[in-house]
């Protein structure tokens, strides 16, 4: 049975609106372009563990950003559990297959809750590229519909977020987003919540 992984990600981010519409993005999946998106991010992963030259994409698409910019985040799957996750919740400055091999190589050493991967871990990872759309200010959290849409929580520089699927519950998910945010009271906390389209590795793809 095919698992999907969701992730905490912790870290101060950029607040500024992203305009990008996740309606192309989500037309890609299951077609070549999405299959072409994660072998670019293996690719770059594999050269960037081996030392080579990164190369340029073997293919292109219409526009730098072909919905508009978006957050790029990409997740590496080892053993049923997420090795690392990293990514930039904001529009890049570069283009979407750039930013794609920008977060991708910061995969392998960026995450500082893991140790960097390895070159042996490459054909036992799995890899989950997700792009992110615009935030949408929420005044009660428990609104949320946390099946279909994440939560980004702020107070001052503390900030976490928590994506599509992960909660279990509606007040286990605001009790883990908090712990992750370190927020320790409930005065002046911001709420957004937003999609995610997900581009997936299958299962027995992660073995090469």
């Amino acid at each position: 049975m095919k698992k999907t992984f969701y992730f905490l990600f912790l870290g101060i981010f950029c607040f500024q609106g992203i305009a990008g519409d996740l309606d192309i993005y989500r037309r890609m999946k299951g077609t070549d372009v999405e299959r072409q998106l994660l072998n670019l991010a293996r690719q770059t992963i594999k050269q960037c563990l081996n030392g080579e030259k990164k190369q340029m994409p073997a293919f292109s698409l219409d526009g730098q950003w072909p919905g508009g910019q978006v957050g790029v985040f990409v997740t590496l799957v080892k053993d049923n559990t997420v090795r690392a996750c990293v990514g930039n919740f904001y529009p890049q400055e570069c283009g979407f297959l750039d930013a794609i091999i920008k977060v991708a190589t910061q995969s392998t050493y960026l995450d500082a809750r893991f140790k960097p991967i390895s070159p042996e871990e490459l054909n036992k990872i799995r890899i989950i590229i997700s792009v992110t759309g615009t935030w949408i200010p929420v005044s009660n959290p428990h609104s949320i519909d946390f099946k279909n849409y994440g939560l980004l929580i702020k107070q001052g520089d503390k900030t976490a977020v928590l994506l599509p699927g992960e909660a279990k519950t509606t007040n286990w998910g605001l009790k883990m987003i908090a712990k992750k945010a370190g927020i320790t009271s409930n005065s002046e906390i911001e709420y957004y919540q937003f999609e995610t389209i997900t581009f997936e590795e299958a299962q027995d793809e992660n073995t090469r």
